[in-house]
């Protein structure tokens, strides 16, 4: 017998909505050069949204836009 109070699978909420994929594509606009963290972190100051990189990656791709992915170690 299942536990009906306990919840399997089904769908995720996306933690980046489709209406906030424009304030992704206007940071990249200022700043095309950003990393996929300086963007996570501005798109937190703007949202108070806080994301990882790898959904951050995500959002850019689906624009069809380009970001540095790390920085170089020099």
């Amino acid at each position: 017998m299942r536990n009906p109070g306990k919840r399997r699978g089904g769908y995720q909420k996306p933690t980046i909505e489709n209406e906030d994929l424009s304030i992704i594509q206007s940071l990249v606009e200022e700043k095309n050069d950003l990393l996929l963290r300086e963007l996570c972190d501005r798109y937190a100051v703007r949202t108070g949204i806080s994301v990882s990189i790898t959904t951050m990656h995500r959002a850019v791709e689906k624009l069809g836009l380009r970001v540095k992915k790390k920085s170089l170690c020099q």
